[in-house]
């Protein structure tokens, strides 16, 4: 298994973790998204521009989502916290991934394409710490 799919798995064990703890106890789930959390936008640099293009490409007009962070997690994997603004129809990516409502993505580079590795969704929004500290946080 290479070291990308290493750091994936790891990243999907942990945000299902935080995600299934209680709201009031979310502050490992701000400790996770605050530490050493590197911020980029769209004007930054040559590789984040190309994620935003890359995410933008995955509007449409039955489906638009808005990027609220990117955590740049190592050279090659990125954390990407969507917001749904619209949501007319489900889209499905990688392996049947429902992407709807609030999700976090994790997006790996290789070589000069980006892949959707994984994608968690917090269906009950209100009462996870994820939820609330991404929230609090955009």
């Amino acid at each position: 298994m290479s070291e990308i799919e290493n750091i994936s798995i790891v990243i999907v064990k942990r945000l299902k973790y935080l995600s299934q703890q209680k709201r009031i106890n979310y502050h490992e789930a701000e400790q996770y998204f605050t530490h050493d959390f590197h911020y980029i936008s769209k004007d930054q640099n040559i590789s984040s521009n190309t994620i935003y293009h890359f995410l933008e490409n995955l509007n449409s007009n039955e489906c638009r989502y808005e990027v609220q962070k990117i955590k740049i997690l190592s050279k090659n994997i990125y954390l990407i916290h969507l917001n749904c603004i619209n949501n007319r129809i489900e889209k499905i990516y990688h392996n049947t991934i429902l992407i709807h409502g609030v999700s976090t993505l994790i997006i790996k580079r290789i070589e000069n394409r980006y892949l959707i590795s994984d994608a968690i969704e917090f269906n009950n929004e209100q009462s996870s710490p994820v939820y609330s500290v991404l929230k609090n946080f955009s």
